[in-house]
């Protein structure tokens, strides 16, 4: 509840959340910065009004203004080469959940998914790779999965065949024997990559091949093991607007890859791991909250990402 009314309380009049200076690369990024954030502050919302016996008036106003936000295309710069995969790779997955908790809507809102996702096909790279910022698995993981999620409503953008197998072949290239994740793109061929920097990448990536070509994981089961077995090299990045000197975790990664892992949880088949993984999760989650309810920790990505992120994994 704290969180949801820290979350009303700084969503702007337009319907977005702009507490972001995330501006790697040039201010020109930050409106994309923006619509990415805001996507997963409506996520957040929605997950809560879902939990709710009856809809709140205030709740239901911001979500409608988010949704106005979000889907506006004046707020895309797609003149930004670092953070447009964002904001359409979020998008894109705020619209599909949209979808699944509001079907009644699936008429106004599917126009606005179908932009989202073509976007996403048109930019991915030669290689078959998606890029924020540069080349890497862990966007081509969440572009693979914010497909499945849209294809699963029924959103299908014109050749996405041909992009999830370039995307695949692309993403298995990065993947060492052990199940690890390279950070960029491998160069001639050889991977290098630790299990001890992949606590969010090998959930990622498995739920994406899980997703499309099931025969090729490694399984969620052994990604979300390897996950947890290390995430000691994960935690201390929290509030860390660097890169630390070991696995290379900055701050921004932190709610990234565990939202990584929630999502390879949410996707076991019902067991008794499942069970124990998702107490596990949601336990951690719930120590980690500030005393007013807020979620933090890259200051730059800011106080309104964290807590959206917090709460999509807590409605997961």
């Amino acid at each position: 509840d704290r969180s949801v009314a820290f979350l009303l309380a700084t969503q702007r009049s337009h319907g977005g959340w702009e507490d972001s200076t995330y501006d790697f690369g040039g201010t020109d990024g930050l409106p994309n910065v923006f619509v990415a954030i805001s996507s997963i502050c409506t996520i957040g919302l929605l997950e809560h009004a879902a939990r709710l016996d009856e809809p709140d008036a205030d709740v239901e106003a911001a979500l409608e203004r988010a949704l106005g936000y979000i889907s506006d295309e004046a707020n895309i710069n797609r003149e930004d080469t670092d953070e447009q995969f964002f904001a359409h790779a979020y998008l894109a997955r705020c619209l599909t959940r949209w979808i699944d908790l509001r079907p009644g809507d699936k008429e106004r809102v599917t126009p606005r998914l179908e932009r989202a996702t073509a976007d996403l096909i048109s930019t991915q790279g030669r290689s078959g790779a998606w890029a924020h910022e540069y080349s890497n698995p862990f966007v081509t993981s969440d572009a693979l999965i914010a497909l499945a999620e849209a294809k699963r409503v029924g959103v299908v953008p014109e050749d996405l065949p041909n992009a999830i197998e370039r995307g695949l072949a692309s993403l298995l290239l990065c993947r060492t024997t052990e199940g690890a994740y390279s950070y960029g793109q491998p160069r001639r061929g050889k991977v290098r990559a630790s299990m001890e920097g992949s606590v969010g990448r090998t959930p990622r990536g498995e739920l994406a091949i899980t997703l499309w070509s099931p025969k090729e994981s490694i399984g969620l089961k052994k990604a979300v093991a390897i996950s947890f077995d290390n995430e000691e090299h994960l935690l201390p990045a929290q509030k860390y607007d660097d890169h630390t000197s070991s696995y290379n975790y900055g701050g921004f990664f932190f709610y990234y890859d565990l939202h990584a892992r929630t999502e390879a949880i949410a996707a076991l088949p019902k067991s008794a791991t499942r069970k124990r993984s998702a107490t596990q999760q949601h336990e951690q989650l719930m120590g980690l909250p500030e005393f007013d309810g807020v979620f933090m920790d890259s200051h730059e990505i800011g106080r309104c990402y964290g807590t959206g992120m917090a709460l999509w994994c807590l409605g997961t």
